[in-house]
């Protein structure tokens, strides 16, 4: 059930960062073909230290998952600045990649305060 979650997880973090970076005119094939890989490894790379190292059971958990959320945030910023060839465009990359993974992890969280009411 885990590994089910964590795919759906999964799934919902690509659909909302990419359709965010669309919305802000980053629609070219190879913009949106790194986007869906940098977060299907960041996100699984995430989760899955997470659930094997049982972190949500530390009392720092919430500290922890800033920590790892910032370095999410690094990597994807980076991968998408290797693909964005126009240096112009560099701290805007920065910035939405910060806010696309705020908005992600916000409705990440409500979805996941839903589940039970649904039934998932």
């Amino acid at each position: 059930m885990v590994h089910l979650e964590i795919a759906i997880g999964c799934l919902f973090t690509i659909l909302v960062e990419v359709f965010f970076f669309f919305l802000f005119g980053y629609r070219s094939k190879k913009f949106i073909i790194a986007a869906i890989l940098a977060n299907l490894t960041s996100n699984l790379i995430l989760n899955y230290i997470i659930y094997f190292l049982d972190l949500a059971a530390n009392p720092n958990y919430g500290w922890i998952l800033l920590a790892m959320e910032i370095g999410v945030w690094i990597y994807e910023s980076l991968i998408y600045i290797l693909v964005e060839k126009d240096k112009k465009k560099y701290f805007e990359i920065v910035l939405l990649t910060l806010a696309a993974n705020c908005c992600s992890f916000i409705i990440g969280i409500l979805l996941y305060l839903v589940y039970p009411l649904i039934g998932i």
